[in-house]
């Protein structure tokens, strides 16, 4: 059974992203459903919030099987086509059953952290979001290790670490910004310039 939740953040990210970038690729949509999915976190929603899970796949890049369940069926079904190479785009079709997926209740909620994700490449380039991505403390944990592995287990050493991090941006801002753009955007540029080595801690 396809998830709703993932259909609906497959829509709106690949709108968001294809208004950005013209179009998108399943690599793209992942990375943007696991940031808005830490931003969820970030912002105090509990791990069962986000109602589907993300693993490492053998690129060591986030992966959900219910994102990749929902495109294909939403390419079935002509809401998304592919277009060159591996690349997507969303008919208009497809953008009238998002403006009906977005009335829901359940959706309603989501929309700050996905929104959040998606408006981070006005400020910093996708290939910033991209590499800080791979430098958070679970992923970057569980690149360490061969198998395949869940991200987002509470019961991870690099769950508290991210949640550290997370507390300690939270004290930096003070609470001074109305959504999570901001809040994304300078968590990312310092995963980023702590892989560049300009923290050491």
């Amino acid at each position: 059974m396809i998830q709703s939740e993932a259909v609906f953040d497959t829509l709106f990210l690949g709108s968001q992203l294809q208004n950005r970038l013209s179009d998108f690729s399943n690599y793209e949509l992942q990375i943007f459903a696991y940031l808005s999915c830490l931003l969820s976190l970030y912002d105090g929603e509990p791990v069962s919030f986000w109602g589907y899970s993300f693993i490492k796949n053998d690129l060591g890049s986030p992966y959900s099987r219910e994102i990749n369940e929902s495109i294909e069926a939403l390419i079935a079904k002509r809401e998304i086509i592919k277009s060159d190479g591996d690349f997507l785009r969303i008919t208009d079709y497809g953008l009238s059953e998002l403006e009906v997926y977005s009335s829901f209740r359940s959706n309603v909620s989501r929309l700050k952290f996905l929104q959040a994700a998606c408006e981070s490449i006005n400020l910093i380039s996708y290939g910033q979001v991209k590499e800080s991505i791979s430098q958070e403390p679970i992923l970057k944990s569980a690149g360490l290790q061969e198998q395949r592995r869940l991200l987002i287990d509470i019961d991870s050493p690099a769950f508290s670490i991210l949640y550290d991090q997370f507390e300690m941006l939270k004290v930096a801002l003070e609470n001074k910004f109305s959504n999570l753009v901001m809040p994304a955007v300078i968590w990312l540029k310092y995963l980023g310039d702590k892989n560049l080595g300009k923290y050491d801690s």
